[in-house]
């Protein structure tokens, strides 16, 4: 339950005061340093969730746009290797 409190106090100052100040604070309120550094630990674990998947959608699109991108640059070079065939 410490560490539950702990948490509770960083998130109500973390925007007021620095890490060390607040690490001060709470060693003076005689919290151990485990507890201390495992509220921290759960606190940056919750801070970065796991990214979301990108959806199909933004796939379709990214797949269609490569497709154009070969099919254009495939017609350049069949384009100018007509062209300098022509040439010679």
């Amino acid at each position: 339950m410490a560490v539950a409190d702990i948490v509770s106090y960083i998130r109500a100052n973390e925007g007021l005061y620095p890490r060390e100040a607040l690490v001060m604070r709470l060693h003076e309120a005689g919290y151990p340093d485990s507890e201390i550094h495992e509220a921290f630990t759960a606190l940056s674990a919750a801070a970065f969730p796991n990214p979301a998947p990108a959806s199909r959608g933004v796939l379709y699109l990214l797949g269609r746009a490569i497709m154009y991108l070969v099919l254009i640059v495939f017609g350049v070079v069949v384009v100018v290797g007509i062209i300098i065939a022509n040439i010679f």
